[in-house]
């Protein structure tokens, strides 16, 4: 399932607000209507919404039909029209409630108590990251996110996001906000990790070993994972992954697109 429509990346000229959709006849912006495609896979329900979308409500039905797909169009004056069968596709929503609450137990990481080895005393891992300099004639400093997973994908620990204005583009860094949000995660959760924007430059960071819960983790292989999408710009993520045991250890990452080149190091602090 897919939807694609209006959102964060819609542009405001004149006061009106336009789509980032545009027709192929003409090049103008589609409609602000919202399309929802059920198919055998994702990415054709991608591909055939975004299709949809820039098609007449008749049109885009049969378009969907003929690629045995479903849609829902949502028009900008709130009419809804549908695929016949695609209301069937929908659960009631006692049985959804229970799916979903089912579908986040089994996201939410909970960290195990340290078993076996413990990090030596006194290791941390050290990140050393860098905001790039790009040109851009409207450039606004990026959205950063940098967290910490296990060997399974799932969120350990959040270390900080910089930024949170405007706040319709937090999602922008969309890995972690869908970790982060996994176990229900709100406001308040958000402001404990959410710091001022940072201009371009070298920065670091640094993970004392502990989980969002604050719990010691024990020995084993993490991924320490940057993430930067900046508005009107574009998005990096950076994944390093690094072998946590007894011995000092180091891992790197090159600079790509709106990220610089990144390094962790784990291990007691240099002076």
């Amino acid at each position: 399932m897919a939807t694609s429509g209006p959102g964060a990346r819609d542009r405001v000229i004149g006061g009106a607000r336009l789509t980032h959709t545009l027709l192929p006849g003409d090049g103008r912006p589609a409609s602000a209507r919202t399309v929802t495609v059920v198919a055998d896979k994702a990415a054709d329900a991608d591909a055939i919404a975004t299709a949809v979308a820039a098609k007449p409500a008749h049109e885009g039905l049969a378009f969907a039909a003929k690629r045995g797909a479903k849609a829902r169009i949502v028009e900008p004056d709130g009419r809804v029209i549908m695929s016949d069968g695609f209301s069937d596709l929908v659960a009631p929503a006692s049985i959804a409630e229970r799916r979903t609450k089912a579908a986040i137990a089994r996201m939410i990481h909970t960290a195990a108590p340290a078993s076996g080895a413990a990090w030596p005393a006194g290791f941390e891992v050290a990140i050393d990251y860098q905001i790039p300099e790009l040109s851009a004639g409207r450039y606004h400093p990026p959205f950063v996110a940098i967290w910490i997973t296990d060997q399974d994908g799932k969120l350990v620990r959040t270390l900080f996001h910089l930024g949170n204005r405007p706040r319709r583009f937090l999602d922008s860094n969309y890995v972690w906000w869908k970790g982060f949000n996994a176990d229900g995660n709100g406001p308040d959760k958000l402001s404990t990790v959410t710091r001022p924007s940072r201009p371009p430059g070298k920065y670091n960071a640094v993970w004392d070993g502990k989980d969002d819960a604050g719990n010691p983790v024990g020995l084993g292989r993490y991924t320490i994972n940057i993430e930067m999408s900046r508005e009107h710009g574009g998005h990096t993520v950076q994944a390093i992954p690094l072998d946590l045991g007894k011995a000092p250890a180091s891992a790197s990452a090159q600079g790509e697109g709106e990220a610089g080149p990144a390094v962790a190091r784990y291990g007691r602090p240099t002076v």
